[in-house]
């Protein structure tokens, strides 16, 4: 009974982890280029149940009443059957479905058509990834996103933003004044080797990221000027997924309160005098 009560409490903490990931997607419902992400539950290993006080004689079948059968290794425990031992959340996947695009008609909002990211330096130094285009300029004059990180070009150095008239070409070109101020550096989205860091940003898992190759710009990855990507979480199909693991967490609940009774009644009632 003990063990029962284990395996519903994992599936409420499960229920749990579930939940705030989709209230995490909610929330960035109007996120430029967000992501929404689910959860991947497996189960614990299956346990073989066996009756170990009705162990059987191998040779003929029968239990000899000379010993207790739990205590003859000889004899063979016939078995119940498998019995499970709860779920965990084993990971939590990013959804890389495209989201709509919206057209803003400023010539700093950028989108990504196909797998790709940007690339972005952060205050540390360090690189990110992101899809969210809507950049903007910092008081150096450099490109950079609403959070301040510099967007980074194919020779590895921030886009000077000097003067009025900007203009991206698909293949990231940006030209200002119909001057070449550098190339977007893009790579190619891999679900292996990314990983989510916070503030709508990517990094990489492994190989850190050490070398700079500016040979891999991806070919199928196009860049939209005066574009958005709107966040690809759908919220109707998100609240239904909310209302079905709330549901879920209170069957979960009842579960832990019927044992919980029946451990109550079996320690008040047995050995109590008929």
């Amino acid at each position: 009974m003990l063990r029962g009560l284990y395996t519903s409490a994992t599936g409420l903490n499960a229920e749990i982890m579930e939940q705030d990931v989709v209230a995490n997607d909610i929330a960035n419902v109007n996120t430029v280029g967000f992501k929404k992400d689910s959860t991947v539950l497996e189960s614990f290993p299956l346990r073989l149940l066996e009756r170990i006080q009705d162990r059987m004689d191998r040779g003929t079948g029968l239990t000899p009443p000379d010993m207790p059968a739990w205590l003859d290794p000889s004899r063979v425990a016939p078995p119940i059957g498998l019995m499970g031992q709860g779920v965990r959340v084993a990971e939590t996947a990013t959804d890389f479905t495209a989201g709509s695009l919206k057209q803003t008609n400023q010539p700093l909002d950028m989108a990504l058509e196909g797998p790709g990211l940007f690339v972005v330096q952060r205050g540390d130094g360090s690189m990110a990834y992101t899809r969210a285009g809507d950049f903007t300029v910092n008081s150096q004059k450099e490109l950079c996103t609403l959070d301040g990180n510099v967007v980074m070009g194919v020779e590895n150095q921030p886009i000077t933003i000097d003067g009025l008239h900007v203009v991206v070409d698909t293949g990231g070109a940006v030209k200002v004044d119909g001057r070449l101020a550098g190339t977007l550096r893009l790579v190619e989205y891999d679900p292996k080797t990314f990983m989510k860091a916070g503030d709508n940003l990517y990094t990489k898992q492994e190989p850190l990221v050490a070398e700079f190759r500016p040979e891999v710009q991806p070919k199928d990855v196009r860049v939209l000027q005066g574009y958005i990507e709107q966040s690809n979480v759908q919220v109707v199909s998100e609240m239904v997924r909310m209302i079905s693991l709330m549901r879920a967490y209170e069957e979960g609940t009842k579960a832990v309160t019927m044992q919980d009774q029946s451990l109550a009644m079996l320690f008040t009632n047995v050995g109590t005098p008929a």
